[in-house]
């Protein structure tokens, strides 16, 4: 196979959907098969799935918890040529961001106590 031909199949639309497809199917499939390694126990069937979609969850909450403390850091920016509209990112990035480091306990985890 030519240079050429390599880099028109790397340009490939279909490539490139093939490409996501597979990493998508291991990202997927990889934590299904781990539930068959090692011996057997009895377990609850819906634990998994519960802490599967914690996890999803918890992801998710962390990006919201990324968003706003970007948009705390773009209103601290946004202060200084309009102030109104800074405040307002600001305050709203506080907000968010303290209550989701509520939700996900981050009080009691830097602390130490339980922060109710």
């Amino acid at each position: 196979m030519s240079l050429t031909k390599m880099r028109s199949l790397a340009h490939s639309q279909t490539f490139r959907v093939g490409m996501a497809v597979c990493l998508c199917l291991a990202v997927a499939t990889v934590p299904a098969f781990a539930q068959f390694t090692g011996g057997t126990a009895l377990v609850d069937p819906t634990q998994g799935a519960q802490s599967l979609a914690k996890f999803i969850i918890d992801g998710l909450l962390y990006v919201a918890a990324a968003a706003a403390a970007l948009c705390f850091l773009w209103g601290c920016f946004r202060l200084f040529s309009r102030p109104l509209e800074g405040i307002l990112e600001v305050c709203i990035g506080l907000i968010v961001f303290g209550l989701i480091g509520h939700v996900l306990g981050w009080g009691s985890a830097l602390t130490g106590v339980a922060v109710g």
